[in-house]
């Protein structure tokens, strides 16, 4: 590396490097922003058909969601979301217990009954499809649909 002679040019550089570390420092100082870029680039990554790098930073965002104790729904979110990354690849024996581990915590913190659970229990309808399982994907269905219905959707 040449020494540049600039003192602006190594102003910028000294810069360009501290807010980088700053940078580095708040993610691991505030785990809800890390958790929130990993997802927000996992959702990103997915609507372009990334589906590697959505999987990738899916898996990211459940690390960092897990941060936050098994019955936080930012992992059942994160989960759904890497289980469906995986599911659009045909990746299905690694999706199912995602979305197992979805519902669990959705039932156990939202209840039952509520609007993202029906959700999910869609997502995981469409792999018990893809896998030849039409008769427990038509009993997820059902139950999506019921839920959805009681909350006026």
């Amino acid at each position: 590396m040449t020494r540049t002679s600039s003192p602006w040019l190594r102003l910028l550089l000294v810069l360009a490097t501290a807010c980088g570390c700053a940078a580095s420092r708040t993610s691991a100082a505030d785990p809800a922003a890390a958790w929130q870029q990993s997802y927000d680039a996992g959702r990103d990554a997915y609507e372009r058909a990334d589906y590697n790098r959505a999987q990738k930073m899916f898996a990211t965002a459940v690390k960092e969601a897990e941060r936050f104790g098994d019955q936080d729904p930012r992992l059942a979110r994160s989960l759904n979301d890497l289980a469906a990354a995986y599911a659009v690849q045909g990746k299905y024996p690694e999706a199912e217990p995602l979305y197992q581990r979805s519902l669990a915590i959705l039932k156990q913190v939202r209840g039952p009954d509520h609007a993202d659970v029906a959700t999910v229990l869609l997502n995981y309808a469409e792999l018990l499809q893809a896998t030849n399982r039409g008769a427990e994907a038509a009993k997820l269905e059902a139950r999506a649909k019921a839920i959805r219905e009681q909350a006026g959707r």
